[in-house]
């Protein structure tokens, strides 16, 4: 087999394969050989149906294999051995004819189609990103602190409702009447009737249209316990009997809350809970302005960095890989193809800074970014101070799955290159409240 190279450009080559028959054939017989074996024929035993009848049945399909096959060894071969760093992989050279296997010659020319990844140098040291230095307010961390404690609050019985309550009440319309039934004062749409049911006391009796104050009427068939079509035949006026008044009340801030939230004795006053949470949120807003710094770092290097590429193969390339998406309509494709190309001179930039970083891709490197994953997904509910042996079980079998890990890869890839860029490029530091803050991501 030969292949010769030639460059069209600097990103893209065509490469001229020349494949002979020896490339392939000395396979053919020894795979009829192994069809032979396997074959069950009617009117023969396995594996003694004439060998003239294997051929004839096997040969073709077999001949198709085996040339693929060499076609593809090759073309990986070269690409290996020559170092090339390519986009995709090899497509048929365009308005190349496909090949008549059913009349192979004893020397057959193909064409392929590969795209090279440009070769780019970054210097980071010389890129300016802006970081912002997110300012804790009192008003934040009381907010948080508030927050925090709200999670383990109990459903308690109140004497006066608020717009928090859930109301356990009896109705009467007419002759209609329901002993018991349950709504939150919330939930009411109408304002003039939310202000009804907001102070009332145990016992009070409210006069109040439903079908005014709940347009959702799953709910209000659940509220008067009927059935969706029997509300329109149901009344709307309803003389509404305060029963219960109930809110989710937030515990003390003593030590069994301490205990609760932070473990025993990890935290021994209000002062400490307070500096202990001003922990957290601070934490939590360096996370915030890390992940600022990453949309940033992006914007900077792809805008300084004119990366050039092979457009038009990698529109062939795509539109191959999915062929069969029926979704990837060519108006969708249209409109992703512009940001698919974005995606790819980062991707093109970043690859350059983890090789030019000597960062090595380890299994511990991984598990510890599934380790960090997993931790915030469960301190998004409150659950703060997870031991890493307690979550290495769960972390191990999200490792199992392939689809999790190549995306934990991709994922711990990316986070160490941003650390890495956070140290070599210059910070642009920028005090900002938090407030502001979150604008940043509404534009």
């Amino acid at each position: 087999m030969k292949i010769s190279a030639e460059n069209i450009d600097e990103l893209n080559v065509v490469l001229t394969m020349t494949i002979s028959k020896s490339d392939y054939e000395s396979n053919i017989e020894q795979q009829l050989k192994d069809a032979r074996k396997n074959a069950t024929v009617p009117g023969f035993r396995k594996g003694k149906a004439p060998a003239g009848m294997i051929k004839r049945m096997y040969e073709k399909p077999i001949l198709v294999q085996e040339f693929n096959r060499a076609v593809e060894t090759g073309l990986v071969k070269h690409i290996s051995e020559n170092k090339l760093d390519i986009y995709g992989e090899p497509l048929p050279h365009e308005g190349e004819e496909p090949v008549d296997l059913d009349n192979l010659k004893d020397e057959t020319i193909m064409k392929f189609d590969i795209a090279l990844k440009p070769t780019v140098d970054i210097n980071l040291s010389k890129t300016s990103v802006p970081y912002y230095d997110i300012e804790v307010s009192d008003n934040d961390l009381k907010t948080y602190v508030d927050g925090k404690v709200a999670r383990y609050s109990k459903r308690e019985e109140v004497e006066v409702s608020t717009e928090e309550s859930t109301l356990k009440v009896e109705l009467k319309a007419g002759d209609f009447a329901k002993e018991s039934s349950l709504f939150s004062v919330k939930s009411i749409n109408d304002s003039k009737i939310k202000k009804q049911f907001i102070g009332v006391k145990r016992d009070d009796v409210v006069k109040a249209n439903l079908k005014k104050a709940f347009e959702n009427k799953a709910e209000l068939a659940y509220i008067l316990g009927i059935k969706e079509e029997e509300i329109e035949n149901a009344a709307s006026d309803y003389e509404v009997t305060v029963k219960e008044i109930t809110e989710y009340v937030a515990p003390e801030m003593n030590q069994d809350t301490f205990d609760l939230i932070y473990g025993k004795d990890v935290v021994k006053s209000v002062d400490e809970f307070n500096a202990k949470a001003k922990e957290e949120l601070v934490a939590a807003m360096e996370n915030d302005s890390r992940y600022k710094f990453s949309i940033d770092l992006r914007d900077v290097l792809t805008k300084e960095n004119d990366i050039k590429l092979p457009d038009a193969f990698l529109r062939r390339w795509i539109e191959t890989v999915n062929r069969d998406n029926e979704k990837l309509t060519p108006e969708v494709f249209d409109n992703e193809f512009p940001r698919f190309l974005e995606d790819m001179k980062w991707q093109t930039i970043s690859n350059s800074i983890v090789k030019k970083s000597g960062i090595e891709i380890t299994p511990d490197l991984i598990t510890k970014f599934a380790l960090k994953v997993s931790k915030a997904q469960y301190e998004r509910y409150g659950l703060t101070g997870l031991k890493d042996e307690d979550m290495m079980p769960m972390v191990q079998n999200m490792l199992k799955d392939q689809e999790q890990r190549e995306r934990l890869t991709e994922g711990a890839i990316s986070e160490a290159m941003t650390e890495y860029a956070f140290k070599e490029v210059k910070l642009s530091h920028k005090k900002i409240s938090r407030e502001d803050f979150g604008k940043l991501f509404e534009k």
